[in-house]
Parts: structure tokens; C-alpha cells; sequence
């Protein structure tokens, strides 16, 4: 029997940490890990007994909370491929994604029945409706009902299976106006969290300004160091008190799976600016005498420390954690050196450490987007702080600032569009934000005028700025801010460890030279598997071994920066929208001879879709057709976000001498917001 990897770490907390350790919170409802793991295991067993298979690929519809969670986890925990989709899609996004990825069953939330039913005859594939909701139809099973009615045996995976197996297909748009199904493995997520945790430890403070006065005055390194204990990386390392390391230090060299070492840490103690000494971590190694070095080789360094933590808080895993710490020591995996005191403390910890990383997070973007699942999911999974989750499924500002203030909220997710919206909430000032450490942003171009802004509110609190895309799995570069002076508009900042980025000119395929624009190209452990069932376009994405971004960027003084999308993606919000998707659907209206689809600038969502029209020929523009016309017709045939939010008319489109409509000549004419 094998084991789903992300299932595994859940099994590991919730069989070890203490019976009352929550897991997640939405309002008055908590869930524990034992209480999560118990109902992943239901579930689970259900949709075997269903007859879903390993392999089989499982669609589902869920707003961000535990029913997303217990129902992606449990599709994976006997080899199933979670497939979940955007709940924004209508009907006839579902009718494609749902066939195209050949599910075998369907889980959703009562909210979208409406929409599944007028395709359900569609859906021959599917042999299992399940529904979460009340009074639900006959032909529909009832979601708790089947989590109460199974068993909670442990659910496992027959036969081998690995971090290499498909864990998730993530539908991502497509310039052909198809969604593309994008193939991610399990190893997919946990390097790339692995590559952008070693990217942040690298940004600590060098041990070389330990006795310099630049330390405390230095906001963005002093932040990152906090950042870094807030999260629990200090106590993720070696438990030592403050005492038992005072006047020395420690030297921690780690090497990832991949046989890449990495810059060594130092954890020493330090006096603080308000006069407490404090464990801190610095990078480098250290320029002053020591008592003691450990050179700490961790073989696995996120995967296998995320299964060891747990363990120290019951006495079987206790035993089990031991015999290895034995073996380390005696083959030189580890080295100590220093007195006896010291030395001894460093080896109980080992053995019975308990880390703590219990700074509850709260991710805002849908868990469907890879940026929110990887930030969000994958790290909840291995290192197991709380998740918070609001009540309401509209976005309200009100409630996230209440979460923060009341959960104490440390770690905070937010599109551009939504963080631009708490800023102009106005009572913001009204609530205590200093629990907030880490605002995290990604998904589009976070505009450099609001994350000064938000700097200037949050002034404890450091920037995580990410930029990605789904096939990448999905973080490719960050970008840290934490004083406005440092802000620089349309950086994405740097890509992190273990991705190697090219700029290339996209005719030529040269590469360009620095401050020129190019296509981003990569080379990662990350990149996806495949497009599911598309050879030929998972074919044309990849040249010379290197994947092609198909974004327009360039490289100056080290850091990337970001112009558009190479085939003109439109991102509204956080949300991309490819211009043939929509065109497709006006064209079928009978009064439109012609049509181009634009992004225009846009205060509220960095931009906004706006449809340039020919009418057939006799008709009068806004007489005989309508802006108000155009937009009802896309009333039901798109998501809402990918609707036209203006309608300009034309009378002739330029063209190339092939005859092709030149989109950019279109966007330059007729792409001024107030026009």
C-alpha cells in the first residue's frame, strides 16, 4: 500500500499533536486535525465505494473553507486527481471542463446546482452527483449524509505511488478560448513552497552586521527576521531557550533533496530595542569565535522535517524520532562541538522538540487558483498553522479586518483588487492590524502607488509580492518591500532559488540583453507535467528544454519586471481573461459583424474588458444596437468577471497585409478609459 503524499502529512498531525489542536476556523465552527482527518477518511472511502478509482480524475466546486479542503484531500488520499473548478464558470465553462478532464464524479456546493443541472445530461461521464446542501433533488447524493454513513478507516493508495504522481489539474485560460487543463504533480507544489522558503531565509540578515548598529536600523532586514520567527522558522530548526544559547551561537548548514546546499544559517541571541534578549536568525557564516557548530544536514530539509515536528508531542512518535537522531550522530550526520551543557541541550531538543507554529493565516484568493493553493493548501499541509476563513462568500472587508483584529491574524492573502479595497474602506483605522506580519499579494501587477499605502498602514508588516503562473506550480519570482521608499513600480523582484529565467526575443529566440524586452522563458523542478490531453500545445510551450512563460518582461539591476502578457491577457482583479474567449461568445450575436476584445485601464481592477464592435451592416450604433444590449447577451454564457464592462462601436478594424485584425493598432485607438 502507498500513501498520498499531502494525506500523509495530515495523518502524521492529526495521529501525533495533542486531540485539541485546530486545525481550521470558520466562525464559531472548529475543526481539529483529528476531527479533519477522521472526515478526509469518510469521504474518502465513499467515493471508492462509489467506484471511483486511482488515477480517476474527481471535479468539485467549493468556495474557499473545510469543505474544499476535506474534499481535494480526500480525492488524493487513495490516488484520485483532484480536478477543482473556478465556481464563477456558467454553465456551458462547466459542460467543457467537466468532460474535457474526464471526471468520474462531481462534488459541489448547493450554490452551483442551478448551473450544473441545465448540463447534466452533458456530463456522461459521470457517475456520481454528490451535493453539499438542503432539500436537494432525488439524482443527487447528499454530501453530509455520505461522509456520516462511511467508514473512517484509513484510506490509503494500492500499489506505488509518490510526489511524482498527478496531484491536481488546474484549468487556466486559453487563447483559443478553451480553458487548458494544466497536469501538476505533488513534487510540483512542495518544490516550489521548498525553492520560495529557501528564496525568503536567504533575504536574513548576514551574521556579518551582528554587532553593527545598521541591524536595528535596517527596516527590510529587521522585518525579514521577524518574519521569519513569526512564521516559526527559528523554533523549526533546533528548540533551544534563550539562556542555553546565550553568548553562543549556532551554525546550521542544510541540503535540500536535490543534493543543493544552501546558505548556512546562524541562530544566536540578541538584544532587542526594548532591551529583551531574543533568539534571531542571520545568514552567513558567523565572523566571531564560537562554542559550538552543527553542521545539521537535513536530507529532505520541508518534507522531512514536516513529518518529523509532530511527532515530539506523543510517546510512539517520540520512539520513532530516536533511532534516526542515533544514527545521525553516530555516522557524523551530525556534528556537535562545544561544552558538555550546551551539547546535551541540542540533543533532547532533537529528540522531543515541539514546534510551534500556531500564527493563524487567512488566504483570500480562490483555492482553484494555483497561487492561493500553493500559498495557502500546501503550506497549511506541511507546517500546520490554523486557517481562518470568513463566514460571508462575498468579499467583505469588514469581516477580514474583525478576523485579523480577533484571530490575531498573522499571515494575510489578498489580490491588488482586494487589497486596494481595504485601503479605501473607511473605517479601516477603527481596527487593531498589528497582529498582521506578512501581506502577501499576487495573482496581477500590484501597483506600486498601493503598496506604499499599505506600507504606510501596516507598518510592522512586510510585503510578499508574487509573481506566477499556474503551469509553474505556481510562484516564479517575489518581490519583498517593507518601507515605501523601496517600492519600485512593476517589479516582480527576483526568481527564486532553483528556476533558472531566460529573456528571449520571441521571433529570433535570442536572448536579449539587460533593460530590453523579451518572453520569459524557465527551467524549473516545477514546471507542469502536461497539458491534459493536448500534445500539440504542451509541444509548442517548450523550446530547447525551456518552458515559454509567454509574458513580455526584461531584467534590470537584477530584478524582473513585468510589461503585459505576450498574446494580450487581459487580468481584471486577479482574474485573466483571454480576448477570443469572450469574442467567441459576441460574435454569435446577430447584430455583430466584428469584434475585438481589449483590456483598458482601470482604477479599481488594473483593468477592465471592453468590447469594440462593428454592427452588421444597416444598423445604427446605440440606436439600433446597444452597449446595454451587448452586455445582457453575455448575461449567462461567461463568468461574470469576463463580461465586457464597456461596449465602443467601430467602423473598420486595422488589418495586417494577410488580413489579420492588429490587435494592438485596435487597443491604441480605442483603449483610453474614458474614451
Amino acid at each position: 500500500m502507498g500513501k498520498a503524499p499531502f494525506k500523509e502529512y495530515v495523518d502524521i498531525k492529526a495521529r501525533h499533536y495533542p486531540k485539541d489542536r485546530v486545525a481550521l476556523v470558520r466562525g464559531d465552527q472548529e475543526i481539529t486535525w483529528k476531527q479533519f482527518a477522521e472526515r478526509v477518511n469518510r469521504l474518502g472511502n465513499a467515493l471508492k465505494k462509489l467506484g471511483v478509482k486511482k488515477y480517476n480524475k474527481v471535479a468539485f466546486v467549493f468556495r474557499n473553507g473545510p469543505e474544499f479542503l476535506e474534499t481535494h484531500l480526500a480525492i488524493q488520499a487513495f490516488g484520485a486527481v483532484a480536478v477543482p473548478l473556478n465556481y464563477m464558470y456558467s454553465h456551458l465553462e462547466y459542460s467543457f471542463a467537466i468532460n474535457h478532464c474526464d471526471a468520474v464524479a462531481l462534488i459541489i456546493d448547493q450554490d452551483y446546482l442551478e448551473e450544473i443541472e441545465k448540463i447534466r445530461s452533458e456530463l456522461s461521464k459521470v457517475k456520481a452527483f454528490i451535493c453539499n446542501g438542503n432539500n436537494l433533488p432525488s439524482n443527487w447524493i447528499d454530501y453530509e449524509e455520505l461522509i456520516k454513513k462511511s467508514s473512517k478507516r484509513k484510506v490509503n493508495v494500492k500499489g506505488k505511488f509518490s510526489e511524482f504522481d498527478e496531484a491536481l489539474i488546474c484549468f487556466t485560460g486559453g487563447t483559443t478560448g478553451r480553458p487548458k487543463g494544466v497536469v501538476l504533480t505533488y513534487d510540483n507544489f512542495i518544490s516550489n513552497l521548498e525553492m520560495t522558503t529557501t528564496f525568503l531565509a536567504s533575504f536574513l540578515p548576514p551574521i556579518s552586521e551582528f554587532h553593527e548598529e545598521k541591524f536595528a536600523k535596517n527596516a527590510f532586514q529587521r522585518k525579514m527576521g521577524e518574519v521569519m520567527d513569526s512564521m516559526g522558522m527559528g523554533a523549526a530548526l533546533v528548540d533551544l531557550d534563550v539562556e542555553t544559547l546565550k553568548g553562543k551561537s549556532l551554525l546550521l548548514i542544510t541540503e535540500t533533496s536535490k543534493g543543493v546546499k544552501l546558505p548556512p544559517l546562524t541562530m544566536t541571541t540578541k538584544t532587542d530595542d526594548d532591551g529583551t534578549e531574543k533568539i534571531k536568525m542571520f545568514s552567513g557564516m558567523p565572523d566571531f569565535k564560537t562554542d559550538l557548530k552543527i553542521y545539521y544536514e537535513i536530507g529532505k530539509q520541508i518534507r522531512s522535517t514536516a513529518k518529523t515536528f509532530p511527532l515530539a508531542y506523543s510517546r510512539v512518535g517520540r520512539l520513532k524520532m530516536l533511532f534516526p537522531a542515533i544514527k545521525r550522530l553516530i555516522t557524523g550526520g551530525i556534528k556537535l562541538e562545544g561544552d558538555k551543557e550546551l551539547r546535551s541541550a541540542v540533543i533532547k531538543s532533537m529528540l522531543s522538540r515541539k514546534v510551534e507554529i500556531l500564527t493563524p493565516s487567512l488566504y483570500m484568493p480562490p483555492f482553484f487558483h494555483s497561487a492561493a493553493y500553493v500559498s495557502g493548501i500546501v503550506t497549511w499541509i506541511l507546517f500546520g498553522q490554523p486557517l481562518i476563513f470568513p463566514v460571508s462568500k462575498k468579499f467583505d472587508i469588514r469581516e477580514i479586518l474583525e478576523l485579523v483584529e480577533k484571530q490575531g491574524i498573522r499571515s494575510l492573502m489578498m489580490v491588488p483588487t482586494m487589497w486596494k479595497r481595504l485601503l479605501e474602506y473607511p473605517d479601516i483605522n477603527k481596527f487593531d492590524l498589528s497582529s498582521l506580519k506578512v501581506a502577501i499579494s499576487g495573482g496581477s501587477l500590484f501597483r506600486g502607488k498601493y503598496k506604499k499605502l499599505l506600507l504606510n498602514l501596516l507598518p510592522n508588516a512586510l510585503i510578499i509580492d508574487g509573481f506566477g503562473q499556474t503551469e509553474m506550480s505556481p510562484i516564479i519570482s517575489l518581490r519583498l518591500d517593507a518601507t515605501p521608499d523601496q517600492v519600485v513600480e512593476r517589479s516582480i523582484g527576483h526568481e527564486i532559488d532553483g528556476l533558472e529565467v531566460r529573456i528571449v526575443d520571441p521571433e529570433t529566440g535570442e536572448d536579449v540583453k539587460d533593460g530590453e524586452i523579451g518572453e520569459l522563458w524557465y527551467k524549473s523542478v516545477t514546471i507542469m507535467k502536461e497539458y491534459y490531453k493536448n500534445p500539440e500545445k504542451t509541444k509548442a510551450a517548450f523550446k530547447d528544454g525551456w518552458f515559454r512563460g509567454g509574458d513580455l518582461g526584461y531584467r534590470k539591476d537584477g530584478d524582473l519586471f513585468l510589461v503585459e502578457r505576450l498574446k494580450e491577457c487581459i487580468t481584471s482583479g486577479a482574474e485573466k481573461i483571454y480576448p477570443l474567449e469572450v469574442e467567441e461568445i459576441l460574435i454569435q450575436h446577430p447584430k455583430i459583424s466584428e469584434v475585438v476584445v481589449i483590456g483598458v485601464p482601470d482604477e479599481e481592477w488594473g483593468s477592465a474588458v471592453r468590447a469594440v464592435i462593428i454592427p452588421k451592416k444597416g444598423l445604427k450604433p446605440h440606436q439600433d444596437i446597444t452597449e446595454e444590449e451587448i452586455i445582457e447577451f453575455c448575461r449567462g454564457k461567461m463568468a461574470s468577471y469576463k463580461k465586457p464592462k464597456t461596449v465602443v462601436f467601430a467602423e473598420e478594424f486595422p488589418i495586417s497585409p494577410v488580413g489579420k485584425v492588429l490587435r494592438a493598432k485596435v487597443r491604441d485607438q480605442y483603449g483610453k478609459p474614458n474614451l
